[in-house]
């Protein structure tokens, strides 16, 4: 949904301790992998919260079951696609399609790791289009926007009316929510309408209040009815001394498991796990005795879900030359290149590395 925000400028500043924290991980990367946009909501607002409005860039107004109100604000870090190994997207013919519908070009940039790319758009509308252009293309498995999430604390909302789409009267609608305090202003219906949506609600004096919004909020969200909601911000300079780095999946190709694109993303953004075939978190030896020992016997030597994952060097299923790879890794017959960070790895290239185990 599209929010309107209307912002009030305050004399006074509020400051917090400078300490941007990426909460449960060593580095920002591992962090947009493992989080859910929603999980920070969650741990924000708690499990129950609905939310109030919501932005694409910048802030969203979310309510908890108490009805008490969080300002959340959230910046955009870019999305990333991850493609089948081996597979070059062509970018140029993206940008093309992208531009041949009148929307501005994306920015797609190939990342070290040769699976996934780097993407940004300057507009919201224009996202959607890209998106249905990369999902055109078989090798891409996943499109995600990661984002870096705070609540601010300093600042003071307010609420000046409702955008409601109803396939009844506004009559109706008001007598199914009494207790909200709206009343309608069918003078301004097409403000509500140019936003995409049916009627316009004021609020009725005294007799609105946060605290009686929850449980209606929460029955509109039920029963599909969209909402928006016009609202106000103090402007407070405020430096968070929290702050969360998340994802949003945008799109997973059939047949790859909200799972699998996780450690995906995890995998390629944590290379030394790459080869950990016994999951001990380190690649060594015993990764390559392991994966010779399952291949000889099975029953005995299982591997795990995330360990043939880990094990699988090239894409093409956990084989003999997986445990060779992992060898010559450890002898760095692959060495790190002039480009690339030294944390990173080199990936062997094999001209059957194609795609993902699923």
């Amino acid at each position: 949904m599209k929010k309107m925000i209307a912002f009030m400028l305050a004399a006074a500043i509020t400051t917090a301790p400078l300490c941007s924290i990426s909460v449960g991980a060593e580095t920002t990367a591992v962090n947009y992998a493992d989080v859910a946009i929603e999980d920070v909501y969650a741990v924000i607002a708690g499990s129950d919260h609905v939310i109030l409005s919501d932005s694409w860039t910048t802030t969203d107004l979310v309510l908890d079951s108490s009805g008490k109100y969080h300002i959340i604000e959230k910046r955009f870090k870019g999305a990333e696609i991850t493609v089948s190994k081996g597979i070059e997207l062509p970018l140029d013919e993206i940008k093309k399609a992208a531009y041949s519908k009148y929307v501005s070009r994306p920015q797609i940039r190939k990342n070290s790791n040769g699976v996934t790319y780097s993407l940004s758009y300057s507009q919201y509308e224009s996202r959607d289009v890209i998106i249905d252009i990369l999902k055109s293309y078989d090798c891409v498995l996943s499109i995600d926007e990661n984002y870096e999430v705070w609540e601010d604390t300093a600042n003071q909302a307010g609420t000046m009316a409702f955008f409601v789409s109803y396939d009844k009267s506004a009559e109706e609608f008001l007598s199914r929510y009494p207790d909200i305090g709206l009343v309608h202003d069918e003078e301004n219906d097409y403000m509500a309408q140019r936003e995409d949506y049916d009627y316009y609600f004021g609020l009725k004096g005294d007799g609105f209040s946060f605290q009686k919004l929850y449980e209606p909020l929460k029955d509109m969200n039920l029963n599909g009815i969209k909402y928006d909601v016009l609202w106000c911000l103090t402007e407070l300079a405020y430096l968070p001394n929290e702050t969360f780095n998340c994802t949003r999946n945008l799109y997973t190709k059939n047949g790859i498991s909200e799972k699998l694109r996780t450690e995906i993303r995890k995998f390629y953004r944590t290379p030394a796990v790459q080869g950990d075939a016994n999951g001990d978190g380190s690649l060594d030896l015993a990764d390559a005795i392991y994966i010779m020992q399952s291949l000889a016997n099975p029953d005995k030597y299982q591997l795990t879900e995330q360990g043939r994952f880990n094990a699988d060097m090239d894409g093409d299923g956990v084989t003999v030359g997986d445990a060779q790879a992992i060898q010559d890794r450890l002898l760095m017959k692959y060495p790190i290149s002039d480009d690339q960070d030294e944390n990173d790895y080199i990936f062997p290239q094999y001209e059957d590395e194609k795609v993902w185990p699923v």
